[in-house]
């Protein structure tokens, strides 16, 4: 075959060419210390490149990320443990303020150093962290998050959001605490008390003897008071009939609501009118209450009394005659159970009422129940009735004597954190009585009490004073509510003004019992809140290390991949660069056969 010296030149320039290519491409990996420059090389390495360099990128954020938590954390932490400080000392500075011996002088000075201390705690309360964030005020981190109001309150600002940081692919670390939780949602055993004027009285409407087994029980939306639905009444365990639907178990079912709609419910005895008693000897079965038979051999008015009253411990029902000899018999259940009434006919005594000679009968009176409260009262349901009540709003009456009552305080331990309490005022408005809302009764030592303008009325824990002249039948109402939280500036700030007060030893020693109750409260919160900030911690250093340990698997992938093996290189660029010399070398002496050559 020949080989034209046009084709020849033109070969061996491809060839240099080629060669040299690969020289420069070999020298340009050895100098970037890359063994892929351009994806059309090795496109499978240039994928799995940018999938390396993206997860290292991903985890170099992820660390700056466990950095900005670490510090974030640490700094929360470190200001918990101050305020963690300054409640120690209040409590100190409280329990020394409760020394009967120290002077006012010396209670004012304890008064104004606990000041001071509720500014600082307010101040680390707004710190602001190293990015200028607020740290207690929740995703809202560019609000103060604890202010005081117009007249001196202190409120909260921020929010009750929980600010976080991704560490990982799925890990997410809280690094801040809302302000609310740790200092505005402490819990509290402080109690207060309310003042009313007038109060609703409501009387549910008695019925009449019926069948036993006939009375309807309440049902689950039977009764419904101030929008509140009353469930199902249950056995009263204490009637020997319908017991589901005594007075006692209506009010039970009432008052199981208390929380939520405010009205105590009362159960009435429960009273049967029997009528005027023709007397006669009762034997055997012939007459029984409650199931207990009533035996008397006397057969007169009086032993009949006599006869039902020796048996009340076991039926529960007393029997009186208001008007004396002659007049009708009254059966009474103090507690409100239902009073059953059976015969077998064969008695010759008897009641107007209920006639014991005409045949077997076994008939059931139920109470009913007063409802008490010192707001307006809406009652509901489908059938009220049952509980004795008629649908319809029933408002507060109102006083009609120039009485005011002003704020009551709490001025000793509460057994009853959630009393009601009325003083009604007597005939005359001259003497009062303190009637406890629950059981409807005079609380003991506080009927018939000399009113006297202005002065104070203490009991159950509670002091307030009523100035002016009420008249007969006003009704003043003080209900009692403990507080299920509150916040700790507000109390503390309570603390320090009964401190400087002119309080009683008792009032003084209930109201630093109470403030030390809130500091201990508070410093439980605060203790929780660090040990979580705690276990925050421990996350952030082990996802630390695990995401230190992932970049390191990326970067030697990554390295496997891309990273010049010089070895190899040099290898290839001398072999590379020993061909193109022996191109060049044979280009020279295969030149030199060319006819040309031999006619110059």
């Amino acid at each position: 075959m020949r080989v034209s010296t046009l084709d020849f030149f033109q070969r061996s320039i491809d060839i240099f060419t080629q060669q040299q290519t690969l020289i420069n491409n070999t020298q340009a990996k050895i100098a970037s210390g890359k063994k892929i420059l351009s994806p059309a090389e090795d496109p499978i390495g240039a994928m799995k490149t940018l999938s390396y360099r993206y997860e290292i990128t991903k985890i170099d954020q992820f660390l700056k990320n466990v950095q900005t938590a670490d510090s974030d954390l640490e700094y929360e932490d470190s200001i918990l443990s101050s305020i963690t400080n300054i409640y120690h000392r209040l409590k100190e500075l409280a329990i020394s303020a409760g020394n009967g011996s120290l002077s006012p002088g010396d209670r004012d000075a304890i008064a104004t150093e606990m000041s001071e201390r509720l500014l600082e705690l307010q101040s680390l309360a707004n710190t602001r962290a190293a990015s200028g964030d607020y740290i207690f005020s929740g995703f809202n981190q560019n609000q103060q998050p604890v202010l005081t109001d117009s007249v001196g309150n202190y409120i909260y600002a921020g929010d009750n959001g929980q600010r976080s940081i991704m560490l990982g692919e799925s890990t997410l670390v809280p690094v801040s605490d809302s302000g609310k939780e740790i200092f505005f949602n402490v819990p509290s055993d402080r109690v207060v008390a309310n003042a009313f004027n007038g109060y609703v009285s409501l009387v549910g409407t008695a019925g009449a003897l019926v069948n036993s087994g006939s009375l309807i029980p309440l049902g689950t939306n039977d009764l419904s008071i101030n929008n509140v639905s009353i469930p199902a009444a249950v056995s009263d365990n204490i009637s020997t009939t319908d017991s589901m639907a005594s007075a006692i178990a209506i009010a039970f079912a009432i008052n199981s609501q208390f929380a939520l709609h405010g009205v105590e419910a009362i159960a009435n005895p429960t009273s049967v009118n029997m009528g005027i008693y023709t007397p006669n000897t009762l034997a055997g079965n012939q007459f029984s209450i409650n199931g207990v038979a009533i035996i008397d051999t006397t057969g007169t008015e009086s032993s009949l009394l006599t006869s039902v009253n020796a048996v009340s411990t076991l039926t529960g029902v007393t029997a009186s005659q208001p008007g004396g000899a002659g007049t009708a018999i009254i059966f009474t259940a103090t507690d409100g159970r239902n009073v059953q009434l059976q015969t077998n006919g064969t008695a010759t005594a008897s009641f107007a009422n209920f006639d014991l000679t005409s045949g077997p009968l076994d008939q059931v009176q139920n109470g009913t129940v007063t409802l008490r409260d010192h707001n307006d009262v809406m009652i509901g349901g489908a059938f009220p009735q049952y509980a004795g009540l008629v649908r319809g709003t029933y408002p507060v009456v109102n006083n009609t004597g120039t009485g005011v009552i002003a704020t009551p305080v709490i001025i000793d331990n509460v057994t009853n954190v959630a009393g009601k309490f009325s003083i009604v005022f007597n005939a005359g408005g001259t003497t009062f009585n303190i009637i406890d809302d629950s059981t409807n009764q005079p609380l003991t030592g506080f009927s018939n009490v000399v009113f006297t303008s202005g002065q104070n009325i203490e009991f159950a824990g509670v002091r307030v004073n009523i100035t002016g002249m009420p008249n007969a039948g006003d009704v003043f109402g003080i209900e009692l509510q403990q507080l299920a939280t509150e916040d700790i500036f507000n109390s503390l700030n309570n603390l320090i003004n009964s401190i400087k007060g002119a309080l009683s030893s008792e009032e003084l020693s209930y109201q630093i019992g109470v403030g030390l109750d809130s500091l201990d409260f508070a410093e439980g919160i605060l203790l929780q809140t660090r040990a979580k900030v705690g276990a925050r911690l421990n996350i952030v250093e082990s996802q630390m290390s695990f995401n230190s340990a992932l970049q390191l698997i990326a970067q030697q992938n990554l390295s496997k991949v891309e990273d010049l093996d010089y070895s190899q290189a040099i290898t290839q660029l001398s072999q590379f660069t020993f061909a193109l010399e022996a191109a060049q070398q044979s280009f020279i002496k295969i030149q030199s056969l060319s006819l040309f050559y031999f006619l110059r």
